[in-house]
């Protein structure tokens, strides 16, 4: 099962903006700022127009057979992306930018965040100016995150000896 979403023109949420340190009976607490409850409300409205497919992917998913995997394609204004030189600006947002659209995005499907096994992020300049995503679920097979382990383990391997060998050089 596939669920993709587009949104349109809605700035990120970095951390720095989302919340702030305080001090509540004398204990330093993390909590979020009134700019990011504003924020999770306009993208909680945005998705009301994906709740019958959310709620599809929500029943079709089986805690037994599957985990999630999610691909953020977020297109960033060419101003925030790069430099006048051409270099990834400083002014590009952290992926830390993008946890509370996916808080909200799970909130929203009714499911928890803790199912995304694998994510990918890719950031390409916006098209048109804006902060724009393509945001890709998928549900994948349970199974895959114990064959894929055995893999990877047989890959690592693989580079150990590779690197052994130009160490000898």
């Amino acid at each position: 099962m596939i669920l993709p979403i587009k949104i349109l023109d809605l700035p990120p949420m970095p951390r720095n903006r989302s919340h702030m340190l305080t001090a509540k009976g004398g204990r330093p607490m993390n909590i979020k700022t009134p700019l990011a409850r504003e924020y999770e409300k306009d993208l909680a409205f945005r998705l009301k127009e994906y709740a019958g497919r959310m709620i599809i992917f929500r029943n079709t998913y089986q805690p037994l057979k599957h985990y999630i995997s999610v691909e953020y394609y977020i297109y960033t204004p060419k101003e925030m992306l790069f430099t006048k030189d051409g270099h990834i600006s400083a002014k590009s947002v952290d992926l830390d930018a993008h946890k509370i659209m996916q808080d909200v995005l799970f909130d929203c499907i009714g499911l928890d965040d803790k199912l995304v096994r694998h994510a990918n992020y890719f950031s390409p300049q916006s098209h048109d100016g804006n902060w724009n995503y393509v945001i890709v679920l998928k549900l994948e097979n349970l199974c895959n995150l114990t064959s894929t382990s055995s893999s990877i383990q047989s890959i690592a391997s693989q580079m150990s000896e590779t690197s052994e060998f130009y160490a000898l050089l």
